[in-house]
């Protein structure tokens, strides 16, 4: 989504709620800007996953990187934190999230996110049961299916899945 709406030099950092939990999210996202020509400016973590924790950690960002365009992060929950300390800060940043629950198009279609990485949580479960059922029985169990991302934009609200519905 920051590629397709952004030019080569655009400022980027993310804003890490998980420290090493999805740590190699996070490396995607910064080899995919990087490529296109982002200046990346660095992983900022959050003790935990609370508001608190997030905005402070926005805050560090946006104090040492005041000129940042671009915040990524994990999901759309920690949206609302790292909102307040652009707002306290004054800054143009947006905020580009995984994310893929049903309201996050709402968020997209209100303008308070330009986009988020969308993946559908129904395959992982779905799999996850058949490894259950595959060792129930005795079997050997099948791999989980790999997640297939896609770039919601408003312009393809329409086409992304819900995040619980089935892909296929």
């Amino acid at each position: 989504v920051a590629v397709d709406h952004f030019p080569a030099g655009t400022k980027a950092a993310a804003v890490e709620p998980t420290p090493g939990g999805v740590h190699e999210m996070y490396e995607g996202f910064k080899d995919t800007v990087t490529k296109a020509g982002f200046e990346w400016r660095g992983f900022f973590p959050a003790k935990t996953y609370s508001p608190a924790d997030v905005q402070s950690a926005t805050e560090d960002l946006l104090t040492s990187e005041p000129d940042v365009e671009v915040i990524y992060t994990d999901d759309t929950e920690p949206t609302p934190a790292i909102r307040a300390a652009i707002a306290a800060a004054d800054s143009k940043a947006v905020i580009v999230p995984t994310g893929g629950r049903d309201e996050d198009k709402d968020l997209v279609r209100d303008g308070s996110l330009l986009g988020y990485s969308a993946v559908s949580a129904y395959p992982l479960g779905d799999g996850a049961g058949k490894i259950a059922n595959a060792i129930a029985a005795g079997d050997d169990a099948p791999a989980l299916p790999e997640p297939e991302p896609i770039a919601a934009s408003e312009e393809n609200l329409d086409e992304v899945p819900n995040y619980c519905s089935p892909t296929s």
